[in-house]
């Protein structure tokens, strides 16, 4: 059984390419929506969202923590962590985003959200965690992201709207995202 876990284990770090237990979330999007709710959307790897639905792999649950970050009146970070259960597909279903919805968020303010996947393997008793994707700042700062985007990609990217790139696009410019703690 242990052989099975470990074996398990190391097929789905085959599939994250980097070492890491689990594949990191990838293309976080966030969007400004009315009334303080901040939507984000990304996307996860399809070979361990398939795992999750065979019945016959030790891939028990998969869920992912969303993490919100803002400064006090005081300077000091805030930081909330959300869980958010993982959305399945079917076979013939085309994979689409993983998303969940931030409410309270005040309009204006400065608010950094990441997020990670954390699975549960059968024999293994602690959670197994990705690394956090990479953070996007939403808030007064949009002006300089939009700016740097703008330069970057050769037009500003929508407004209330920003999101990290894809595997494919590469990486940001530093002053995109902020550092993830």
């Amino acid at each position: 059984r242990e052989a099975v876990v470990g074996s398990a284990l190391s097929a789905v770090a085959r599939s994250a390419g980097d070492g890491q237990q689990l594949s990191t979330p990838e293309e976080l999007l966030v969007r400004q929506a009315a009334g303080g709710t901040v939507r984000l959307t990304w996307f996860y790897d399809e070979r361990v969202l398939e795992q999750l639905a065979d019945p016959s792999h030790p891939l028990r649950h998969l869920d992912f923590e969303v993490r919100q970050q803002s400064e006090a009146a005081n300077c000091r970070l805030r930081s909330r962590v959300h869980v958010c259960e993982c959305r399945t597909f079917s076979e013939a279903e085309e994979v689409g985003e993983q998303s969940f919805d931030v409410e309270g968020c005040t309009p204006g303010k400065v608010y950094v959200f990441s997020v990670r996947a954390r699975a549960q393997f059968d024999g293994v008793e602690e959670p197994v965690y990705s690394a956090y994707s990479e953070a996007i700042r939403l808030g007064d700062a949009d002006v300089a992201v939009a700016q740097v985007h703008e330069a970057a990609a050769g037009g500003p990217p929508p407004p209330s709207e920003a999101r990290s790139p894809g595997p494919s696009e590469g990486a940001a410019p530093a002053a995109s995202a902020a550092p993830a703690p």
